[in-house]
């Protein structure tokens, strides 16, 4: 109990306070018999995840951040793994409802997925909101012990491994020195599969998120594990030839819909523009097939839109409307709600 006298007054607060009777949350009862509340979850299967994710988006999009933050809750409960980026987000949702205690409690959420409280703070709606509620303190006391947490739920050997993996293929890659380049994203492909075939895909739940300290090359506010995608999207073939594999991971929670959307899109502007120098690894995708709108640098036709939506669910995303009110949403609240590789278009938080 001496201890908790050098915590800050807000952190005494939030202490113990996160469990699932939350009171800044509504209760069950107040929610329709027949919503999203009384669907059981499977958790074995995490498209179940994706799809209360969305609802919690579609939630706060139309002005309803209480039950936004009761799906997000029961999510984060439900679930012994979630994505970084929906925690953090989760955060912002309690920010934008002037909740410092709900806030705290999935900040600490945030530090426990590995978000660092840097990312936090570079959020305008979070560092207003901080700076209000004089928040600074508590939270670098959580990020410390959030940030312990995490460390010790990854494998770090595994994660240095494909560190080092990633720096040698760049390191090709920068040289323009194909052969070897080559060669190092077809050795990191098969170290991938070898690893998927272990049953442990290198990706947040295993290895974590980029990480400021081991792996600064890459944005670690980006919430994602780009030192492995990243050769999956160098390599023009990974879609083609895991397909199969990547939807499994993406069942089992070890690798996110967005990703494996982002790799089929990649390989299709590969195969556009031709990638012959992996000849006869695999052929090349319909030059006309259907994108998905991960991103995008010019004017898109909104016609397009219905058959973009069609691929979309068959990569478990929602609707290229739903990024469009997401980006608009940002923007005006000054928030970050797009993570990950290929977001440039959709960023929106500045």
């Amino acid at each position: 109990m001496k201890k908790l006298l050098f915590l800050p007054p807000l952190l005494l607060i939030y202490s113990g306070s996160c469990g699932q009777n939350n009171g800044d949350l509504p209760p069950f009862s107040a929610i329709a018999p027949d919503s999203v509340f009384h669907y059981p979850i499977d958790t074995a299967d995490y498209l179940d995840y994706h799809r209360y994710i969305y609802q919690a988006e579609r939630y706060f999009l139309d002005g309803e951040d209480s039950l936004s933050l009761k799906v997000y809750w029961k999510v984060f409960e439900a679930y012994s793994f979630i994505f970084a980026k929906d925690a953090a987000i989760a955060a912002q949702v309690a920010a934008k409802q002037d909740s410092p205690r709900l806030f705290l409690c999935l900040a600490d959420r945030s530090f426990r997925s590995g978000v660092m409280l840097d990312c936090l703070i570079d959020i305008p709606i979070l560092a207003r909101f901080i700076e209000r509620y004089n928040l600074g303190d508590t939270l670098a006391v959580m990020n410390e012990a959030g940030r312990k947490y995490y460390l010790a739920s990854i494998n770090l050997e595994q994660k240095q491994h494909y560190i080092q993996r990633y720096r040698e293929e760049q390191a090709f890659k920068k040289a323009k020195v194909f052969e070897p380049y080559r060669l190092a994203v077809l050795a990191n492909i098969d170290a991938i599969r070898q690893d998927i075939d272990a049953g442990s895909f290198p990706a947040g739940r295993i290895i974590g998120i980029d990480d400021p300290f081991l792996s600064p090359e890459r944005d670690h506010c980006q919430l994602s594990s780009e030192v492995t995608l990243i050769s999956l999207y160098h390599y023009p073939c990974s879609y083609s030839e895991l397909r199969e594999l990547l939807f499994e991971e993406v069942r089992k929670g070890n690798l996110h819909p967005k990703d494996v959307a982002f790799i089929y899109e990649y390989e299709k502007e590969l195969s556009k523009n031709g990638h012959n120098r992996f000849e006869g690894r695999c052929q090349p995708m319909d030059k006309e097939s259907t994108p998905v709108y991960i991103d995008w640098e010019e004017p898109v036709d909104p016609r397009t839109f219905p058959a973009a939506n069609a691929q979309r669910r068959a990569f478990f995303l929602p609707p290229v409307e739903h990024s469009l009110r997401k980006k608009a949403y940002a923007e005006k609240h000054g928030m970050r709600l797009f993570f990950g590789f290929g977001i440039g278009f959709f960023r929106g938080h500045r």
